[in-house]
């Protein structure tokens, strides 16, 4: 059903039904369009009914389409829908038809308060919503309260956002927006944080988190010209903190308040919180010695000064970058995350202006048989916002958890195949035909390769709307060779002390493709 708003067609036209959701709804004839959806999301605390509106047109002015999602009375008629929302994307589409556009970690505060009551509002990266297709790219909108606003501005949007995440138990924050909420403690006393008074400087394109004894910070390619303009006027001997995205790999967060006792933190159901996310890291220089340690609900660097020269260099020279801790405290490492994917499987390259991602499961190790096949890392070779539209996120996991449980009990079977890298590639296009290749190395023969794939065949593949969507699994076959895991041609990595990277001639195995 189509409401035309400015020819009055809810009043004089057609009556909403519940058979009629989603609503589409034209805001400007021809250009801006918005989706009503009416639908649950689960909490900690049951069902959550909710109204999703989901705008079309945005990218006509390269502004991202817009989701806002907002908690509903179940005592109210769903049909009932507010206005409000339609008013805000039509004000955002003018914006941005004047180049004035929004982006993920930004945030807009309104002359008045005439947006369901409020005027604060911040942007974020969409999370799955079930029943509502995700525009491609998308942002979603979120409503804080004018305290939680002030927070936001000075310490970063994720310190609010993952308190939201505390308050509901959801990870790594409600989707929703409820008006009726209380204010978040967090906003209590913006002069308790150790924060106020550093420099601070928000990084885009930057995250960090803790794993395996290290605080690791990675940062796409193109946020270094950003980091290098940030510390070209700092002064070399004072700290600096930047305000970090929170990393999409992670399967946790440190989460922070006045009067708070110790770190706590946020957790995705079932993670073991073996990846750490933090809303910032501190580098402190003029140390006797380097480590890093968690402080409220980020991450700080104690450096000597010879490695906080080593870190402005790397900023530099876009290369990794490795600082041992000292006394037991954290490690530090700096990955770049690179823009470019050299796939080996069908020799294509991959371009990706925000990073490619390496997704970790929670279980590295496979339960069903252990040793023979384990995962080691997802890699989607679809943007993340194009999965929503496509698949459902919890369909596909289960899928992805299928594979590689049937690979360990195949190769259980062969124990002739040993410490060999698989990665398995595969597309599902509609009709839900599934299109398998894989690569291996050093090599696990032809023979073995088309029972794997042979097999894998046989595994009910979830149902995609649209285009196809691919991934790979990188599988270490009793244990894998060992050989580090490289996206292409990266960089050396840099010591601290080190004046540039070190270089190495190895002679790696080449990958065998099949199929």
């Amino acid at each position: 059903m189509i409401w035309r708003r400015n020819k009055k067609a809810r009043d004089t036209g057609r009556p909403i039904t519940m058979d009629s959701f989603p609503v589409r709804i034209e805001l400007v004839d021809g250009e801006l369009a918005v989706r009503v959806y009416v639908h649950e999301v689960m909490s900690k605390a049951g069902p959550v009914p909710c109204w999703t509106y989901v705008s079309e047109g945005m990218l006509k002015h390269w502004q991202k389409e817009m989701i806002f999602t907002l908690a509903r009375d179940p005592q109210i008629d769903p049909r009932a829908f507010p206005e409000d929302p339609m008013r805000l994307m039509s004000s955002a589409y003018s914006m941005a038809a004047e180049g004035r556009t929004v982006r993920e970690g930004g945030h807009s505060q309104l002359i008045d308060p005439v947006f369901l009551g409020h005027r604060s509002i911040v942007y974020v990266r969409p999370t799955e919503l079930p029943g509502v297709r995700i525009p491609a790219p998308s942002i979603a909108v979120v409503l804080l309260k004018d305290e939680e606003f002030e927070v936001a501005g000075k310490f970063g949007v994720n310190r609010v956002m993952v308190n939201l995440g505390r308050a509901y138990r959801h990870y790594p924050w409600p989707p929703w927006s409820d008006p009726s909420r209380s204010v978040l403690p967090v906003a209590s006393d913006l002069n308790s944080s150790f924060l106020m008074g550093l420099p601070l400087a928000p990084a885009p394109g930057v995250s960090v988190l803790q794993e395996g004894g290290q605080v690791v910070l990675q940062s796409v390619r193109k946020a270094a010209e950003y980091l290098r303009e940030g510390m070209k006027d700092l002064d070399p001997g004072m700290p600096r903190v930047l305000l970090t995205d929170l990393d999409p790999t992670a399967d946790s967060c440190l989460v922070w308040q006045p009067g708070q006792e110790g770190p706590e933190a946020i957790a995705k159901q079932d993670s073991e919180g073996d990846r750490l996310a933090g809303c910032f890291i501190a580098f402190v220089p003029g140390q006797t010695a380097d480590g890093g340690r968690i402080c409220e609900d980020g991450y700080a660097m104690m450096l000597t000064d010879e490695s906080w020269s080593a870190i402005r260099r790397c900023i530099e020279t876009e290369k990794p970058l490795s600082i041992p801790g000292k006394g037991g405290e954290l490690g530090f490492r700096w990955n770049w995350i690179p823009n470019e994917y050299h796939n080996p499987v069908d020799g294509n390259v991959y371009y990706n202006d925000d990073g490619w991602h390496t997704f970790h499961p929670l279980k590295p190790q496979l339960e069903s048989a252990p040793g023979a096949a384990d995962l080691q890392a997802v890699i989607m070779l679809n943007q993340a916002w194009e999965l929503g539209t496509r698949v459902g996120v919890e369909e596909l996991s289960e899928y992805m958890k299928a594979l590689s449980h049937e690979s360990s009990e195949y190769f259980q079977d062969f124990p002739e195949v040993s410490q060999q890298d698989l990665l398995l590639q595969v597309t599902v296009g509609l009709g839900s035909l599934a299109e398998t290749r894989l690569a291996t190395r050093p090599g696990i023969g032809s023979e073995a390769a088309r029972g794997l794939r042979g097999r894998l065949a046989r595994v009910p593949t979830p149902v995609v709307e649209g285009s196809a969507i691919s991934f790979q699994l990188r599988i270490a076959v009793r244990g894998g060779t060992g050989i580090p895991w490289t996206w292409g041609d990266e960089p050396a990595e840099e010591a601290a002390g080190d004046q540039g990277g070190a270089s190495a001639s190895v002679q790696t195995p080449r990958w065998v493709v099949d199929g």
